[in-house]
């Protein structure tokens, strides 16, 4: 069974990430960014993060990393809703990745801009000892 992951801002006005910021990501890490990493805002600037599903059980449970510069994470992320909603059941279909934000997650929002004030998700990151910074 394939499982759903974050998915990026199809928007036009995304800047890809510059040549040194992803060799500089790489260098202070010590491990490649993985090609199937998507550029996401960071705390420290651009930042990437892979996380997909791992249990058809718990579509609202995913695992993966996210890093930049000074922040890693690697380990389980569950999905939440901004205003304590119940998580779509196509929640990875219809929101993208936008950025991640220390102490709360990965941030992301509706891929259909015309939803106005709708809440956004979050991909609150699960296990403490997941974290890791410079």
């Amino acid at each position: 069974m394939a499982f759903k992951c974050l998915q990026e801002y199809s928007g036009t006005d995304v800047e890809p990430h510059d040549a040194y910021s992803i060799a500089e990501a790489e260098r202070i890490w010590g491990t490649p960014l993985s090609p199937d990493m998507i550029p996401v805002g960071g705390v420290d600037l651009p930042g990437w993060t892979k996380a997909c599903q791992y249990d058809p059980e718990r579509p609202d449970l995913l695992e993966g990393e996210y890093r930049d510069r000074s922040l890693r994470y690697v380990g389980r992320f569950q999905l939440r809703m901004e205003d304590g909603s119940a998580v779509p059941v196509d929640a990875l279909d219809a929101y993208y990745a936008s950025h991640f934000i220390g102490g709360s997650g990965l941030i992301m929002y509706p891929n259909d801009t015309s939803r106005f004030r709708v809440p956004r998700l979050i991909a609150v990151p699960m296990d403490p000892s997941g974290y890791i910074s410079r």
